[in-house]
């Protein structure tokens, strides 16, 4: 016996030891409630919504909504509704569910948690289901039910799983005791999230785990009755049934996924916590919804995902039934209705619905949103799309028609009988005051309590009143008001007696999709079904119109009449024609306005308007009479600024036209006595106009501008005094162009443009009233001032039109005998101007006979002074003229001339000489003379370099050219310094943002592009583009230019494909703007097919060259050097891609044409030069190339020396024609020194020390100089990778190159690793769409030799199956290659029966006799031995130098390695 009791006790202290580290391990992991009490208070705890919801407010009312969240078993609400996301929790109830409850019944809606301790785990409270449910129930009816102010609100309750239980006990208990009846009636719904009603399976694991944690002060008995079936919860759910059933409604949530309870390894334990007949009911008005999730997903929530939707769609509808059964009788006055011709506007729509929704907790209403804008604009009309869309929302509506006190009175009148007020209390107004009557109804209406306070009151037409609109409007929180208004809300005084925080939106006209929905809508088209004709027919109507909502809603009215009578298909049509014809009636004829519910007509839409902008300033009519002849969209201030300026300079004939004025526009243009414009009486003449929604001002890239509206303009129109404010239009506009034209103002010339081509119209209209008037003695200056700007925005015909009309007027004025003389410029100066315009456009030849022919009749109709000047002048354009046709020698002796008559008539003026100087700069550039010192003229200018630049921006122009010329010579880092230090003196002279410091920042983004600085060149580029689009606009040509330069870069930085979509995206922009053979739109293409030629995209470069060619030829002719270069580079093509007669053809062309201008210009020359090696190639006569090149490359030696860029460039094209004759001992050579002059002058990256480095090391490998070639390979790969990237055809050629020379040197690791990153890359590219077996070929040998013979095996098997799909002859002869190693590796693996098999894939003996001797045939032509496996074919390789040295791709070309 003591034996056993020994033995008890030892069992004993062992288990009490084993016990120990379990204990331990549960004092560390069990949370103690008394040590992490939840941050949350226990009991009923208002939850604060986000900023922006009304919080406070919510507690005030006695009507309204309480949502009540209580949660599950042994948690709290800090953790019961947090969704997980990767950088946050998020607790849905206040991120997530303000933002989707109803916005009008959230400020009536409070938010509760019910936090009750059902931890159960530690140090847990001893409570059970009945203490928590009793003390929910006693904190409802303590926060609510006890005070009167808040006694009439309802309850909806979210409960999760336990909280159900809770949830339902307590309501059990609110029955059976009296005093809580309150709280059981007040009940709208119930939302249970997993609540079991019949009880959980898992209830007795967790009660045996709360038995085991006793120790610890848990809690077992709050889990009693939890069974799955057990007594209790039957019981509950019974008695719950006997009292609600049938009175309440609610929605029971059930989870369709177990939830995964233990997870050890391979082992897991999933279980449903609450099954679906536990979570659900069936009786009435019980929804069961089961969802996808766990039962931890049926609560947890970090986006909108669609169970949370779920959720929050059946508390809506919980919401919105409480809310209709308790709103009350609901009252509207609508006076008005939805117009027929109203089209649905959702942009706008969408803007009011969102700004209205704003809460202002701050002001005396919380919701108000004014609707300005010119009448006729379709605000009421939007109004009543509003009340259509969320009437429902509202509980009250009172439209209020305020477009006269008397109607006021009436809207108020109307509403108070309609409520129901009594008749002592609507007494005669006239007795006692009209107030009266506005004060009951809007006590009336803040006095509505809960949800009757949900009122809208909509005020139309509050234009002008004689009762303060602050009178009218209600007080309350839950109010809202829609206001609209002619007047400009924040320009007029109106917005005084608005609250502080209303809201404005903008009405403004019709989206174009909007007025032809409604105007084709005529014809029972929809915009989506109609003909083509139709939309065409809407388009032009809703632009004629101008897309106003009146109008368009007029021509919808009239074209449905005329539809009656003739056919719908017609009808837009004919009333197209009608307006066009009929303008005048078909706006304003009253016939016409019964039509529309408006019943106004566009005449008399704004009649009142003017009216009362009238009489607060009679000279604000005036001003938009005026304004009615500029264009409608864009008018900066500036425009009058510059103008006053221009009137009270120095200018004689300025100052005329200033006197000519009317009174009160000279007021407008006066200026202070320190010489600027006094803006005072401009801005007091314009501000009525603002407020009235007349005109509307916005900010612009040059300041604050405005607009007018197309109809505005005119209905206006009709109100001026005809020609006499037309001459006062044309003088303001012709001052502010003479401004803006000599100034650095640039970017007002986009701006000022369409007013210009505006007032030139009209003036035409209005010719012969003109003729009458004293406006023809300045008609001369004013079309001169206008060619001008037209010239430097690129309207070439229009500016060569008013050039034209400025000569005419001139010599009508001078041989007229009754008119004296004008104002203007001299006949020969439009003349000049004429021929420049011409000359800009391509017109060479007409250009140069006018030149002449002036030059020949200057002397006899201007004195000798004079008529030296302006030959000069002409001989300086003919000059240009002759440089720009490619008449190099000719141009150069007249620029000479030019230079020597400069300096006897003037001297020594460096003003006069620099644009000669200019002219010279160029012309060399084009000789092709870049030596410094060459020639006198260069020498000055260097000079003149060294001085900085002026204030006006004298001598920028020079440095630019300079800078071209350094990048002509390859002086790179020259042109970069000389770039940098001139950006330097432009910034602090100018500062950073002008324009001249920007045109300097892109000619040095030209110098990074050109030295593939790429980090540097694209984003520089990117910026320069975004500048210009700000202040030219993006429509302007330097917009163009750069966003060409942008594509080209792209190009050349390996972004081939953004390239591609940048250029194509300037193209079609620049199509919109210009002609298709526009120099900017063939610079552009011509960058386009030269991505597609390094691409080896060849035929689409080749379509795209073509077009090229043919549009130079329309525009410049046959002769120009541009279109021969074009012809070159097209021919290049052709020969790339084996079609001799197409690149005979166009090189038969260049050289036909070029003959005339073939020895004046010698960048022509070489260009020519690389269509003889390319047409001699085709023809298989590469001696006559040879003929030409060696005695040029002797002169340029001689001339230039052996480092100049010519002289290598020459020197690599007689390398390249050796290397296709297969001449190594003679190609070597010049190679070597190119390669050694091009490292040190030219660079590592230059195209031509590349090709000499490609070319020693391909006749290295083929004279088996394994070592020498493989460095070479390695160097140029590195380098490629620098410059193209991986994936370049170039870098992947010269990468394979280098694995096979590797492979040679026996260095197999460098080679299995070259050639297995070729392949990777290869592989991944889509334009490589057939496997490169010759690499395959080469890697399945490196394997061989690393004794990797299954590896080996794979890779040559890929080898012959890609031969034996494929006709290509390189594969079927790297294919034999493969057989050959495959014999010895199949041999080694005992596979006889497969390699029997494989070799009858072999060629036959005859075949292969054949081969070995031209095999042997070739290496006898050869320095050096080659390897026995390898055979060179060269007969490609003069293309592929010259693709390279065009900087193409060349990946598609190969050398073959044959068995």
């Amino acid at each position: 016996m003591p034996r056993v009791i020994l033995s008890l006790s030892v069992g004993l202290v062992c288990l009490l030891i084993l016990q120990l580290p379990i204990y331990r391990w549960f004092d560390e992991k069990i949370i103690s409630r008394r040590e992490s009490p939840p941050r949350s208070e226990f009991g009923l705890v208002p939850i604060q919504l986000l900023p922006g919801f009304d919080d406070s407010g919510a507690f005030k009312g006695p009507y309204g909504l309480d949502i009540i969240f209580v949660h599950g078993l042994g948690s709290n609400p800090d953790t019961t509704w947090l969704g997980k996301t990767d950088a946050s929790d998020i607790d849905w109830i206040t991120s997530l569910l303000p933002h989707d409850l109803q916005p009008n019944l959230l400020p009536d809606t409070r938010l509760f948690h019910y936090n009750y301790d059902s931890y159960w785990f530690r140090d847990a409270l001893e409570v059970r289901l009945e203490d928590l449910s009793s003390k929910l129930l006693i904190d409802i009816y303590s926060m609510n039910r006890n005070v009167p102010e808040t006694a009439h609100r309802r309850t909806v309750f979210i409960a999760y799983s336990y909280g159900g239980l809770v949830v339902k006990q307590a309501l059990i208990q609110a029955k059976r005791e009296a005093k809580f009846s309150l709280v059981a009636d007040s009940v709208s719904g119930i939302i249970f999230l997993g609540t079991p009603h019949n009880g959980t399976d898992l209830s007795r694991v967790a009660w045996f785990a709360a038995m085991s944690l006793r120790i610890f002060g848990s809690n077992p008995y709050i889990l009693d009755g939890l069974q799955h079936g057990s007594q209790l919860v039957q019981s509950m759910h019974l008695n719950f049934m006997h009292y609600y059933q049938g009175k309440i409604t609610a929605v029971n949530f059930f989870e369709e996924r177990k939830t995964r309870l233990l997870k050890m390894g391979f082992i897991q334990w999933e279980e449903y916590v609450v099954r679906k007949d536990s979570a659900t009911y069936e009786a009435q008005d019980i929804v069961n919804i089961g969802l996808a999730v766990d039962h931890k997903g049926l609560n947890k929530f970090s986006s909108r995902s669609s169970i949370y939707r779920q959720i929050v769609s059946q508390l809506n509808q919980f919401i919105k039934a409480d809310f209709d059964a308790h709103r009350g009788s609901c009252f509207k006055t609508i006076p008005k209705f939805q117009a027929p011709e109203y089209v649905n506007r959702p942009k706008i729509s969408k803007l009011i619905e969102n700004e209205i929704q704003i809460f202002n907790a701050l002001d005396s209403t919380a919701h108000c949103l004014i609707l300005s804008g010119l009448g006729g604009c379709g605000k009421t009309q939007l109004a009543l799309k509003y009340i259509e869309s969320h009437g429902n929302n509202y509980s009250h509506i009172f439209w209020v028609d305020a477009s006269s006190t008397s109607a006021v009175m009436r809207s108020y009148r109307t509403f108070a009988e309609e409520i129901g007020l009594q008749e002592d209390q609507l007494r005669d107004s006239s007795e006692i005051g009209p107030t009266v009557i506005i004060e009951i109804v809007t006590k009336w209406l803040e006095g509505l309590i809960g949800f009757q306070s949900h009122w809208l009151m909509v005020i139309d037409e509050l234009d002008d009143l004689n009762v303060e609109p602050s009178n009218l409007i209600p007080r309350g929180k839950r109010g809202t008001v829609l206001i609209t208004s002619r007047r400009n809300f924040r320009a007029s005084t109106i917005n005084r007696y608005l609250p502080k925080s209303c809201k404005a939106v903008q009405v403004d006209s019709l989206e174009q999709e909007e007025a032809v929905e409604l105007l084709v809508s005529v014809s029972s088209h929809s915009r989506k079904t109609a003909p083509q004709h139709i939309l065409e027919a809407a388009s032009e109507i809703a632009q004629l119109l101008h897309y106003h909502p009146l109008a368009l809603g007029l021509s919808y009215a009239s074209a449905s009449q005329i539809a009656l009578m003739e056919s719908p298909e017609q009808s837009l049509s004919l009333y197209l024609q009608d307006l066009k014809n009929h303008r005048e009636t078909m706006l304003g004829d009253p016939q016409y306005a019964v039509l529309t519910s408006y019943e106004k007509t566009v005449q008399t839409a704004w009649d009142t308007s003017l009216s009362a902008i009238e009489s607060q300033n009679i000279n604000s009519t005036k001003l938009l009479a005026l304004l009615s002849y500029f264009h409608h969209e864009e008018i900066p201030f500036d425009f009058f600024r510059f103008a006053s300026a221009k009137f009270h300079s120095n200018s004689q004939p300025f100052n005329a036209m200033y006197k000519e004025l009317p009174p009160w526009c000279q007021d407008l243009l006066s200026q202070t006595p320190d010489g600027n414009w006094d803006s005072f009486q401009f801005r007091r003449i314009m501000q009525p106009l603002i407020s009235y929604s007349m005109v509307q001002t916005f900010p612009s890239p040059v300041g604050t501008a405005f607009r007018i509206h197309g109809l505005v303009q005119w209905r206006a129109r009709q109100m001026s005094d005809g020609v006499r404010t037309l001459l006062s239009s044309i003088y303001i506009m012709s001052a502010a162009a003479a401004v803006i034209e000599k100034g650095t103002l640039n970017r007002h010339m986009r701006y000022l443009t369409p007013h210009l081509q505006q007032l030139n119209k009209t003036k035409h209209v209005e010719q012969n009233s003109l003729e009458e008037t004293e406006f023809f003695q300045y008609h001369s200056m004013t079309s001169y001032i206008t060619g001008l700007i037209f010239h430097h925005e690129g309207l070439l015909d229009e500016a060569q039109a008013a050039y034209i009309e400025a000569g005419m007027v001139h010599l009508h004025n001078v041989v007229s005998s009754n008119r004296n003389g004008s104002y203007g410029p001299g006949f020969f100066s439009t003349v000049l101007s004429v021929a420049n315009a011409k000359q800009d456009k391509g017109n060479w030849t007409s250009s140069e006979q006018m030149l002449n022919f002036s030059l020949t009749t200057l002397g006899f109709l201007l004195p000798d002074n004079e008529a030296k000047r302006n030959q000069l002048e002409f001989l300086f354009h003919l000059a240009i003229n002759y440089r720009l046709q490619g008449r190099l020698e000719k141009a150069e002796q007249t620029l000479h001339q030019v230079y020597h008559e400069t300096l006897e008539l003037y001297g020594n003026d460096n003003k006069k000489l620099v644009p000669v100087l200019e002219q010279m700069a160029y012309l060399h550039i084009e000789q092709g003379k870049w030596q410094d010192g060459q020639d006198p003229f260069q020498q000055m200018g260097e000079s003149m370099l060294d001085h900085r630049i002026n204030r006006d921006g004298a001598g920028i122009v020079l440095k630019t050219n300079k800078i071209n010329l350094l990048n002509r010579q390859r002086r790179f880092s020259e042109a970069e310094e000389l770039t940098k230090t001139t950006l330097v003196e432009s910034i602090e002279i100018f500062g950073e943002m002008h324009e001249i410091s920007w045109d300097l920042k892109a000619h040095l983004a030209d110098v990074y592009a050109a030295t593939r600085q790429c980090s540097d060149a694209v984003p520089l580029m990117e910026a320069v583009m975004s500048f210009r689009q700000n202040f030219y606009g993006k429509d302007s040509s330097k917009v163009l230019m750069s966003a060409t330069n942008l594509g080209a870069a792209y190009g050349l930085c390996g972004q081939k494909t953004k390239g591609i979509k940048q250029l194509k995206k300037t193209i079609k922009a620049a199509y919109e703007h210009v002609s298709d053979d526009h120099p900017l739109v063939l610079r552009a293409k011509g960058h386009l097919a030269e991505i597609f030629r390094e691409q080896g995209d060849w035929k689409r470069a080749e379509k795209i060259q073509l077009q090229i060619v043919n549009q130079s030829i329309h525009s410049l002719g046959k002769e120009h050097p541009e279109t021969l270069r074009r012809m070159a580079a097209l021919g290049m093509i052709y020969s790339a891609q084996k079609q001799p007669e197409q690149a005979e053809k166009y090189i038969t062309m260049a050289m036909d044409n070029g003959l005339r201008s073939f020895k004046e210009n010698s960048e022509l020359y070489s260009h020519l030069i690389d269509i003889l090696i390319v047409g001699d190639s085709q023809r298989s006569k590469a001696g006559g190339a040879l003929q030409r090149l060696i005695p040029l490359a002797a002169i340029q030696l001689q001339e230039h020396g052996p480092s100049d860029e010519k002289t290598l460039d020459t020197s690599a094209r007689i390398a390249a024609i050796y290397l296709e004759r297969d001449d190594f001992k003679s190609a070597e050579p010049i190679l070597l020194q190119i390669e050694k002059h091009g490292l040190e002058y030219l660079g590592e990256g230059h195209r031509l020390t590349l090709f000499a480095t490609e070319a020693i090391a391909t006749i290295y490998r083929l004279q088996r100089r394994w070592e020498s070639a493989y460095l070479r390979f390695r160097y140029l790969t590195s380098v490629y990778l620098k410059q193209h990237g991986e994936e370049d055809g170039r870098t992947l050629r010269v990468m394979a190159d280098a694995g096979w020379t590797a492979f040679k040197m026996n260095a197999w690791d460098d080679a299995a690793y070259l050639l297995e990153t070729t392949l990777e890359i290869k592989s991944r590219m889509k334009r490589y769409k057939k496997p490169d077996t010759l690499v395959m070929l080469d890697l399945g040998a490196v394997y061989k030799m690393q004794g990797r013979s299954q590896e080996a095996f794979d890779m040559l098997m890929e080898v012959v199956h890609a031969a034996m799909v494929s006709h290509d002859k390189n594969a079927r002869n790297h294919a034999d290659s493969a057989i050959f190693y495959l014999r010895s590796i199949m041999k080694e693996m005992g596979k006889e029966e497969e390699l029997r098999l494989l070799e009858n894939y072999l060629p036959d003996e005859q075949t292969r006799e054949s081969q070995l001797k031209e095999y042997i045939a070739l290496t006898k032509k050869r320095d050096g031995v080659v390897d026995d496996l390898e055979m060179e074919s060269l007969s490609d390789v003069v293309f592929r130098v010259l693709q390279a040295m065009q900087d193409a791709d060349g990946a598609t070309t190969s050398l073959a390695r044959n068995p």
